[in-house]
Formats: C-alpha cells, sequence, structure tokens
C-alpha cells in the first residue's frame, strides 16, 4: 500500500502530486537538479516512461541481432536522462550495460543478461513510480466557486429551458 501523495499548490496554479517514497527515485535529489520544479520535473518522468516505455525490449531486440552499438546508444542515452532526474538506481544499470557493450565484444553476451534484467527493472521501476506522480489543474478558490454557482444560477433562472428565448416568447 502506497501511501497517500502529498499535494502542492505551485506558483503557477497547478496542483502536484509526488507521493513519496518513489521506487527508483531518489526525490531530494531530483528536486535539486532541477532547481525544485516539481512540475518540469514530473513533466520529464512522464516524458521519459512514454518515450522509453520499450527501452528494455528494444535493447533485447538490439542484442539478439548482435547490434552492440544499437544496445550502447540507448544505454547511454537513458543513463543521461536518468542522471538528469536522480533516477540513480537506472543511471547505475544503464552505466553497467553501456560498459558491457561500449566496445561492441559481444562474446560475453550471457554475462551481460544480468545487466540486461537490472536494467529492464530499473526502467520498470521508474515508469511505476513516474505514473504515481500527477499534475492537476489547481482546485478553485470557495470564492470562485460560489461566483460560478451564482453565475449559472442566473443563466438557468432566465432560461429555465435552458434554451435562450427570443423576445415576446415563453415556454410553459
Amino acid at each position: 500500500v502506497h501511501p497517500l501523495p502529498k499535494r502542492e499548490v505551485t506558483d503557477s496554479g497547478l496542483t502536484v502530486e509526488i507521493p513519496t517514497p518513489l521506487n527508483g527515485l531518489d526525490i531530494d535529489l531530483a528536486l535539486k537538479l532541477n532547481r525544485n520544479d516539481k512540475v518540469f520535473l514530473v513533466k520529464m518522468l512522464h516524458e521519459f516512461a512514454l518515450k522509453y516505455q520499450n527501452a528494455p525490449m528494444e535493447i533485447r531486440k538490439a542484442v539478439a541481432a548482435s547490434d552492440h552499438e544499437a544496445v550502447y546508444r540507448l544505454a547511454h542515452t537513458v543513463k543521461g536522462l536518468a542522471g538528469t532526474f536522480g533516477a540513480t538506481t537506472l543511471k547505475t544499470a544503464a552505466s553497467a550495460l553501456e560498459a558491457r557493450f561500449r566496445h561492441g565484444d559481444l562474446s560475453e553476451i550471457e554475462e551481460g543478461r544480468d545487466e540486461i534484467e537490472t536494467f529492464d527493472l530499473a526502467v520498470e521501476a521508474l515508469i511505476v513510480s513516474a505514473n504515481r506522480c500527477r499534475i492537476l489543474p489547481a482546485a478553485l478558490e470557495t470564492e470562485e466557486k460560489m461566483g460560478i454557482l451564482h453565475t449559472a444560477s442566473k443563466v438557468l433562472y432566465t432560461f429555465p429551458t435552458g434554451i435562450p428565448q427570443k423576445r415576446g416568447e415563453s415556454h410553459a
């Protein structure tokens, strides 16, 4: 059972939910690296989850095709991205995978299976954590809600059917 997320209204008027702890993410480091901009951090996490959700499958396909360069490039990219938002577990896993395939030696592919599995789990954990974070429109203040309700009730009272009437017409 995950603890309830803490909600915070930002200066931009958005409500950000970042539950803690988040598996695979050092939230303090992530906020420090991103100038404490929670909205930006959550957007980055969501973008990563969307763009790299298939990274483990792409790694496995590249390994099966003996395309060490593709494995290296993707691991290198993910390592860099993970470093920008405090995903230390994923950064370490991607770094190990990158090192394994840096020089194109596929002769030790069996030994590399552990790095691939660790990478898979780290990507999955980060995606689950990213999906637990949310950005919501800020809640309206009570006065704003009352103003909206007052305006709506005036409109409904003026037009009981909900359809504007032409002068001289009435709906009975």
